[in-house]
């Protein structure tokens, strides 16, 4: 791997997020030549420990030819498309918004990847895309997004493909992986609980029972990392999860018990999302086999390392720990 990047050219585009800035350590320790974009330098302090070649440079991806220009003049030959608007609640700004920068920005993205000569593009998708659909999660899924974020993301998967379609020096692979969590990490279900217990509030719900499969950002990294290098990956969409099933209640629980809190978890305290998934669980058999990848953080031990809990045991998250249920509106 090392012989792979090392002094390879690449962009990692929203370089400033949380799985970006990850990603551009790891390609940092890989000894790749790195140009960090991102829409603005408010978070540039994630990547103030990278020490590499690594120059950034703030640019919106709506701007197609400040893009074009950036990409053409430092000539990546691997793209990591990170950047985009994330989840939210359902209204027509949201709708607006997240057609225009995801789908319509990865347009963007494809051109100015396919004029600077890239060989590959590597697209970060998301799992809802598969929404309520048949699940563990593989390849040949068929994907049925239940919310605007997903529709928008999945219709820049398809623009991926028809780019590379027409210039076939172009590979593309999409990573559509399960809810990503670790160090630095955006507002999701672990900074809410965190949120609740430094409040010292019971932990509210929507719903409970709904599952997810938890995947740890190194984890999530390295297969981005593989999928950049892989050929048997061209063309594909991959899911990658980190491997365990897991309700929403059951990971609060193993959260409050890795943060010591005896916090109450109020199962059903508010009502669920109407575009809610229900189970969210990916195969990794594919992931395995085209990319040689697996996960190898468990649940807990990922806490730990989000929270910065120091390990004083070996803890298991197959089973959580006991919690307190209160009853709904509580």
């Amino acid at each position: 791997m090392d012989a792979t990047l090392s002094g390879t050219p690449v962009a990692v585009i929203g370089a400033t997020g949380f799985i970006g800035s990850h990603l551009c350590e790891r390609l940092a320790s890989l000894g790749a030549r790195i140009l960090a974009i991102s829409r603005s330098s408010a978070r540039l302090a994630s990547l103030s420990d990278i020490t590499g070649d690594i120059q950034f440079q703030a640019l919106d991806i709506l701007d197609s030819q400040g893009l074009a220009n950036s990409l053409r003049t430092f000539a990546p030959k691997k793209v990591f498309h990170l950047a985009g608007c994330p989840d939210a609640s359902e209204s027509f700004e949201h709708m607006t918004r997240v057609f225009t920068e995801n789908t319509l920005g990865t347009i963007n993205v494809m051109q100015a990847s396919v004029e600077c000569g890239a060989d590959t593009v590597v697209y970060a998708d998301t799992s809802k895309v598969f929404g309520n659909t048949v699940e563990p999660y593989t390849v040949y899924t068929p994907y049925l997004p239940e919310c605007s974020y997903a529709m928008a993301k999945s219709a820049a998967w398809d623009v991926c493909r028809l780019v590379s379609s027409l210039h076939s020096h172009l590979s593309v692979v999409s990573l559509r992986p399960t809810l990503v969590y670790g160090p630095r990490q955006n507002w999701n279900l672990l900074t809410y609980v965190k949120q609740c217990v430094d409040a010292k509030r019971p932990v509210i719900l929507q719903g409970g029972s709904q599952t997810r499969d938890p995947l740890f950002v190194e984890d999530a990294v390295e297969a981005f990392v593989l999928a950049s290098v892989c050929p048997s990956a061209r063309n594909l969409a991959i899911p990658i999860g980190g491997g365990h099933e897991i309700t929403v209640a059951e990971m609060c629980a193993e959260i409050l018990s890795v943060l010591g809190s005896d916090s109450e978890i109020a199962v059903g305290g508010q009502a669920p999302r109407p575009t809610e998934i229900w189970r969210s669980h990916c195969s990794n058999a594919d992931a395995s086999r085209l990319l040689g990848w697996a996960p190898r953080t468990n649940f807990n031990t990922g806490l730990r390392k989000s929270f910065g809990v120091v390990q004083s045991g070996t803890v298991s998250s197959e089973k959580p720990a006991a919690w307190k249920a209160v009853g709904a509106g509580r």
